[in-house]
């Protein structure tokens, strides 16, 4: 909101100065071509000679205004690569700043120290998330998470030596959606490609997911890396929400306002 006052202001002092100048040299400054042109650097368009071109001109502008204001609201998306984190670290609440936390005791596994990085190659960084106990080399079973607010979306990169499949919840705990593996090993010696991204978008939104491989391995059945989730629109703060009205509004005040002062220049 700043930045849109501050442009109305430099703009409405642009249009006085130059329109003193013009009357000194006997010239109507609307028709000025140096007005002309700071209109179009500031708000992309050149005003016309009627008094309404402007305003509707603009009106162009301030839906693009809106549209880059709501996007980067629409797409936030968060990823999680797990970096950072030492090998063994159990993960559960570290990310809860993030909006996610986790449950199930997965751990952090590190190429090179338990991580077996040609079979399971991390997707980016050094760090996964594994379904196993580093010490024991048992299994963890599922991993689980809940969410701070409704998500839309969800995914992540995925190394299997047997199916894995991802559910998603609702605030009620019941099962909305589901996604399961391509195939039923991807990891290198299966042989196959690992990290395979699973992915769910419901436009309904979701609580909370679990991620589930074999129901009785002898260890570790999966590892994930870079997880990502995004928020459904209606999580969206108001305060936020109202962002795209209030530029809109802004910018359709500020260029009636500069409508109005050069018809009033151009009748002086």
């Amino acid at each position: 909101m700043k930045i849109i006052m501050s442009a109305m202001c430099y703009a409405s002092t642009a249009c006085k100065n130059n329109a003193s100048a013009s009357a000194a040299l006997g010239t109507p400054h609307a028709n000025s071509l140096t007005q002309k042109m700071k209109y179009s650097r500031i708000f992309g368009f050149v005003p016309g000679t009627d008094g309404k071109k402007p305003l509707s001109h603009g009106l162009g502008g301030c839906l693009l205004l809106a549209l880059l204001v709501i996007s980067p609201i629409a797409q936030a998306q968060t990823t999680i690569g797990f970096e950072g984190l030492t090998d063994g670290t159990v993960v559960s609440t570290q990310y809860s700043g993030l909006g996610v936390t986790f449950s199930g005791g997965p751990q952090v596994e590190t190429s090179g120290v338990s991580l077996n990085q040609f079979d399971f190659p991390p997707h980016s960084g050094s760090n996964v998330l594994a379904n196993i106990d580093v010490n024991s080399g048992a299994s963890t079973g599922p991993i689980s998470g809940t969410f701070s607010s409704t998500m839309e979306s969800i995914g992540g990169y995925f190394t299997y030596v047997d199916p894995v499949t991802l559910e998603v919840f609702d605030s009620k705990g019941n099962l909305v959606d589901s996604a399961t593996s391509l195939t039923s090993a991807n990891y290198t010696s299966a042989p196959g490609t690992p990290n395979e991204f699973i992915s769910i978008s419901l436009p309904t939104g979701f609580s909370s997911f679990e991620i589930i491989g074999n129901p009785n391995p002898n260890g570790g059945t999966f590892t994930l890396d870079d997880f990502t989730f995004s928020p459904s629109i209606a999580s969206v703060p108001d305060s936020m929400g109202f962002l795209p009205v209030a530029a809109v509004l802004a910018c359709i005040v500020g260029f009636d306002y500069l409508t109005r002062k050069r018809q009033a220049g151009v009748r002086a």
